[in-house]
């Protein structure tokens, strides 16, 4: 009986020691995730305190670090992990977890551009003729001529024609613009990746090879993409072959492909 009982608790012991190194990564990893989420949240609430204060959140405001932080770091950050191989995740389990994209979804949204709301084309033209101290001024410089011309106190009709044309004129010259700008973001809009996107995720630490729209990606998702293939999202390169160049010319308006590679950049340097 002294024999039985002294096997029974060290069999115990035996499942509580097992057991401890399960439930120290669950915790370890329910953490990661909250830190996601968490991150996440600050962000939302950030745009949101920008629209109540009447700043638009995508004048200049695209601030990240994950080209300048290494691997190890933003892969706990982001709560995902590489395959056997390392960054090239050709093996093995990688990604974020199955079990959290739909948290992960409620959280950061889909991956599109929001769209601005747009004001009539007409009503924008009539604003920029119109508007604006300039403009205004001009206008009663117009007027006050228009007035004298009509008293029979001045009889130029230059002046008023001339200030008259080089307010329409500037204002159709700006309204052309931002139209012309306007169309340039529609497009880029569109030209999101149309096609599924392969993408690598785990499930209880085996590999998922999915296929996803490109307004289905999650921060921490692994996607493979080949030459040719449109990028669909913001990324971080893990692992590329030799040689590896992106055009950028519907971005940047530069005609020669750029180089990139997997490197880690420097603190504070900017995306590209």
């Amino acid at each position: 009986s002294k024999n039985y009982l002294e096997e029974a608790k060290a069999q115990s012991q035996a499942a509580q020691g097992a057991a401890q190194p399960e439930a120290s990564k669950d915790r370890k990893s329910n953490r990661s995730m909250s830190l996601v989420i968490a991150k996440a949240e600050d962000m939302r609430q950030r745009q949101i305190m920008l629209y109540e204060t009447g700043k638009d959140p995508d004048d200049r405001d695209y601030h990240t670090s994950a080209h300048s932080t290494d691997l190890k770091t933003l892969m706990e950050s982001q709560n995902t992990k590489l395959g056997k191989d390392g960054p090239a995740c050709r093996e093995g389990s990688a990604g974020i977890e199955i079990a959290e994209a739909t948290t992960l979804q409620e959280v950061s949204g889909k991956n599109t551009i929001t769209p601005s709301q747009k004001e009539n084309i007409w009503v924008r033209l009539g604003k920029q003729i119109f508007t604006g101290i300039f403009n205004v001024l001009l206008w009663g410089t117009v007027l006050v001529e228009g007035a004298l011309i009509y008293t029979g106190n001045s009889d130029d009709l230059v002046t008023p024609i001339i200030l008259a044309s080089v307010v329409v004129a500037a204002g159709l010259l700006q309204w052309w613009t931002e139209l012309k700008a306007e169309n340039l973001m529609d497009a880029l809009s569109n030209m999101q990746a149309s096609a599924p996107v392969p993408t690598i995720r785990r499930s209880k630490n085996e590999r998922r090879e999915l296929m996803l729209d490109a307004e289905d990606l999650l921060p921490g998702d692994i996607i493979t993409l080949k030459a040719g293939d449109r990028v669909p999202a913001d990324i971080r390169i893990l692992w590329c072959t030799d040689g590896m160049e992106v055009d950028n010319a519907a971005l940047t308006g530069e005609s020669i492909p750029e180089p990139r590679d997997p490197a880690t950049c420097e603190e504070k340097s900017p995306p590209t």
